[in-house]
């Protein structure tokens, strides 16, 4: 990666919050009310630092680099979208994992550099290495997607009790008119996801 590159995105990330007022009204009423049009500019920004990172050509599910970017944007959306069903604990803990895969996704690099400029390594080393360095990796990526799929489902299950069916019909009507996770006095999971 290029330091040029991270520092312009951090200047663009902190200053797009000044500039919303250049926007038309309309389309700032869009993005400021409308959930839709959120969840699209999410999926077109995680697309975009995919593209501008090239980590598409990292994971490859297909040979077509383009349905690759999409794929990995579909996959870190849903990530998010679930991260943001999380008890503040939970929270926390997935940015420590974040920030230790951070690290060691640096380290990885290194070492990848200096195990391929190793002369004196056979190449079967050299493969057990790589191999030891991405298997970590996965670990380290399975450890985060299990720590956010356990907080998720475990907050759900506080929500379906909160907001379950045993809730009497008045509470219900409540919260389906405040937008909360009731439709009918059942339970709404898709609510409850992107609400």
């Amino acid at each position: 990666m290029e330091i040029g590159k991270i520092l312009l995105l951090t200047y663009i990330i902190i200053a797009s919050n000044y500039c919303s007022n250049l926007f038309s009204n309309s389309l700032k009423n869009a993005i400021e009310n409308n959930r839709c049009v959120q969840h699209l500019i999410l999926i077109i920004l995680i697309m975009a630092l995919l593209i501008i990172f090239e980590q598409g050509n990292s994971i490859k599910f297909t040979s077509n680099k383009h349905l690759n970017v999409i794929i990995m944007t579909l996959i870190i959306y849903t990530w998010f979208i679930l991260t943001t069903k999380l008890d503040l604990a939970w929270n926390v803990a997935i940015m420590i994992m974040l920030i230790i895969y951070f690290f060691y996704e640096n380290k990885k690099n290194n070492d990848y550099k200096n195990i391929n400029n190793d002369t004196n390594l056979s190449c079967e080393s050299k493969n057990e290495l790589y191999n030891i360095l991405i298997n970590t990796q996965k670990s380290l990526l399975l450890g985060i997607f299990g720590i956010t799929l356990t907080g998720t489902f475990i907050y759900g299950i506080e929500k379906y009790n909160q907001y379950g069916p045993s809730q009497k019909q008045n509470s219900s009507y409540y919260l389906s008119q405040q937008g909360g996770y009731m439709d009918n006095n059942s339970f709404n999971m898709v609510k409850f996801l992107f609400h």
